[in-house]
């Protein structure tokens, strides 16, 4: 199959593009030449593998970007486990039927403390959008933690079966996660990103291939 070009189906910064090849698709992602920026190939190949399989198991996936913020710097993880472990119960009540991924990355900048930048992947045949379960996600990360949420501008995006450019959209908003800077670690025991399954998680279907996904007459 030829490459398919659905790396520019809308206006991007050119300055701030790259782009890289996945299952015979060119797709658009965050880079910024000037500086060196590109994409940690590793980590980005986590989160599209992620992508493709939460795709294969809706015809609907709500994607939400958002960052979570702690009281003070921790040399490991442990503030991100504990939420993670009460927001899947919180999900779990509020959504019994629906199923609901986290995509996370450790960033620590110029500030004394680490942050992490996340992305919400949920099952869109039942949850439709992000504000009420963006309000109970800031609620549960102050009452786990005591730290505070933030939503960076187009946060929010409905992808739907065939969709190609709303595709392109989703991968270039959460590549900036995957970008080689403000990842540094404590040790080489510190993750720098991962991926936490928080409800009941996608049933045993075969994983669809791009071609699939994109293609809303082979469904």
């Amino acid at each position: 199959m030829p490459v398919q070009n659905f790396a520019n189906p809308f206006i991007i910064s050119r300055s701030k593009i790259h782009h890289v090849i996945y299952q015979g698709y060119v797709l658009p992602v965050y880079a910024w030449h000037k500086h060196n920026i590109y994409p940690d190939k590793r980590i980005l190949n986590s989160m599209l593998g992620r992508l493709v399989e939460a795709f294969s198991n809706s015809s609907k996936v709500l994607v939400v970007r958002f960052d979570l913020h702690v009281r003070e710097y921790s040399e490991n993880n442990a503030v991100l486990t504990k939420f993670n472990r009460d927001y899947s119960r919180l999900l779990k009540r509020l959504y019994p039927k629906a199923w609901c991924s986290l995509i996370w990355v450790r960033e620590h900048g110029r500030s004394p403390r680490q942050h992490y930048h996340c992305v919400l992947l949920i099952d869109g045949q039942h949850v439709h959008h992000s504000a009420k379960i963006m309000a109970h996600t800031k609620a549960q990360w102050r009452a786990s933690t005591g730290g505070t949420l933030s939503l960076p501008a187009n946060c929010f995006y409905l992808w739907k079966r065939g969709d190609a450019e709303m595709f392109g959209r989703i991968v270039y908003r959460i590549s900036y996660l995957a970008k080689n800077i403000t990842k540094k670690r404590v040790n080489s025991q510190v993750k720098r990103f991962g991926r936490s399954q928080l409800t009941q998680y996608l049933s045993k279907r075969p994983l669809k291939t791009l071609h699939q996904l994109l293609t809303p007459s082979v469904w």
